[in-house]
C-alpha cells in the first residue's frame, strides 16, 4: 500500500498542471534549477508540441509551468488554485484526448521516462488515465460554499502547509520538511485528510476503484478517520465545473489577496515527467 505523504505527493503532482500568462515555453525549458536533471532535446520538442495540441485546454498543459516552476521561496499555493480554477472551467477531455496525449509523451519521451523507473505498460497507464480521468477532476473541483466557496484541494493543501509548521508551503520548506513527512505520515494523513472535504472526494472516487484495492483503501480510510467519515455531513461541498467554475473562480480571486506569478526556475518536462511517473505508480 502507498504511504498515506506519498499519496498527497501524487496530488501534488496531479495539481502541478498549471497557470496561464506566463514566461515563453522555450524560456522556461532553458532554465535548469534542479542540479543533474535534464530530459533529451525530443521529449523537450515532444513536450513543446502538446502544449498547443488539442487536449492542451482540456488539461490546462500551457499552465504546467506556474506550479512546477515555482522558486524555492515562493508559495505553491496560490498556483495551485489558479491551475484548478482554469482546469475545472475548461471542457472535459475525451477518452481520445487522453489517449493521444500519453502515447505522443511515452513514445517522445520514452527514454526519459524509462531513466524515471516507469515499468507499468503503457495500456494500463492509458485505460486508468481514461476510466479515472472523470471522478478525478470531479474530487479536484470540489467547493465548499461554507467556506467562502474555496476548493477543497486547496484547502487541504492549506491544511497540510499548517501541520507543516505554518511556513507558506514553498519548495524549500517542502524540501526542509520531507524527512519530517516520511517520519509522520499517518499522523499528518490524519490530521489533514479527515475532513468534509475528502469525505465527499472519497464519495466520488471509491465507486470507480477496483475491487482488488477497495478492501485495503476503506481499512486504510477506517483505520485513519473512522467508520462514520463517509456519513460524515458533506452538503455544503460540490462538484463546480464549467461556466460556474468561472464564475466561482472569479468571485473566490476577487476576495483573496493576488499573487505573483513573476518567478520560475524549475525545468517544466523533468518536472510533467516526475508528475506523470507518480500518476502512473497512484492509479496503479
Amino acid at each position: 500500500m502507498i504511504a498515506p505523504l506519498a499519496k498527497i505527493s501524487v496530488v501534488a503532482a496531479l495539481l502541478s498542471v498549471g497557470v496561464s500568462a506566463v514566461p515563453t515555453v522555450d524560456t522556461l525549458l532553458s532554465r535548469r534549477a534542479i542540479a543533474g536533471l535534464s530530459i533529451s532535446q525530443e521529449c523537450e520538442n515532444t513536450i513543446k508540441n502538446l502544449l498547443s495540441s488539442p487536449a492542451a485546454t482540456c488539461m490546462n498543459l500551457p499552465g504546467t509551468v506556474a506550479i512546477i516552476s515555482t522558486v524555492a521561496n515562493s508559495s505553491w499555493i496560490p498556483p495551485t488554485n489558479k491551475w484548478l480554477s482554469d482546469f475545472c472551467g475548461a471542457p472535459d477531455c475525451t477518452g481520445d484526448q487522453i489517449t493521444s496525449t500519453l502515447n505522443t509523451v511515452m513514445d517522445g519521451c520514452a527514454n526519459d521516462v524509462a531513466q524515471l523507473g516507469v515499468a507499468i505498460p503503457r495500456e494500463q497507464i492509458i485505460s486508468n488515465s481514461v476510466t479515472y480521468f472523470p471522478q478525478a477532476k470531479s474530487a479536484l473541483c470540489l467547493r465548499d460554499s461554507s467556506n467562502s466557496n474555496k476548493l477543497c484541494a486547496i484547502t487541504t493543501l492549506e491544511s497540510l502547509q499548517t501541520a507543516l509548521g505554518g511556513a507558506p508551503l514553498t519548495p524549500a520548506v517542502v524540501q526542509e520538511k520531507y524527512t519530517l513527512l516520511l517520519a509522520n505520515n499517518y499522523a499528518l494523513a490524519k490530521q489533514i485528510a479527515c475532513t468534509p472535504c475528502t469525505s465527499a472526494a472519497f464519495a466520488l472516487v471509491r465507486p470507480a476503484l477496483p475491487q482488488s484495492i477497495l478492501d485495503t483503501v476503506d481499512g486504510f480510510v477506517g483505520n485513519q478517520c473512522g467508520v462514520d467519515f463517509t456519513s460524515q455531513p458533506t452538503g455544503s461541498i460540490a462538484v463546480v465545473t464549467g461556466t460556474a467554475a468561472q464564475l466561482a473562480a472569479s468571485a473566490t480571486a476577487s476576495s483573496s489577496p493576488s499573487a505573483g506569478f513573476a518567478s520560475f526556475s524549475l525545468n517544466l518536462p523533468v518536472a510533467i515527467l516526475v508528475g506523470a511517473a507518480s500518476i502512473a505508480s497512484f492509479l496503479l
